[in-house]
């Protein structure tokens, strides 16, 4: 393995080229030691960029924070996760009114994969010839086994 000191103990996802040290960010702009500023077009994969340094999120983050920074969901919920769940609610078809919260988006997508499954079991039968999944091939669905082996990785 290639030893890169400026990194100390943490392993690139990747030595093909150089990574950037990233020490601030700015609307849509990451800036460099150099403060030079770049585009941040990474945001798809992996968050939804809304900004870097947005005070209004910060804002709230800081107050769930200061509030109650985490109750597990198989024994609490809260006044946030129930506001959460209102509004993505409110934003779906009028069929559509309830909400699985999950910790992000490969647990999503392998929730979903469950779901399906396990409708046409209890629909069919555990015979039930219903489990054959279609994707994007080389596409990001996750980082679990089940979301990497839809996309064929």
């Amino acid at each position: 393995m290639i030893c890169v000191p400026e990194y100390g103990a943490m392993i690139p996802r990747s030595y093909k080229t150089a990574l950037k040290k990233a020490v601030r960010g700015e609307g849509i702009y990451i800036f460099d030691e150099d403060k030079k500023p770049y585009i941040d077009g990474c945001s798809g994969a992996l968050l939804s960029s809304v900004g870097h340094g947005n005070k209004e999120i910060a804002d709230a983050i800081y107050k769930q924070l200061t509030t109650l920074e985490f109750a597990h969901p198989s024994r609490w919920y809260n006044e946030a996760t129930m506001e959460a769940s209102k509004e993505v609610a409110s934003m779906s078809p009028e069929e559509l009114n309830y909400v699985w919260l999950v910790s992000g988006g490969s647990e999503a997508i392998e929730s979903a994969l469950k779901l399906a499954r396990q409708y046409f079991v209890e629909r069919d039968g555990v015979s039930s010839a219903k489990y054959v999944m279609i994707a994007r091939w080389n596409s990001y669905h996750g980082s679990t086994i089940g979301t990497m082996g839809l996309a064929g990785s």
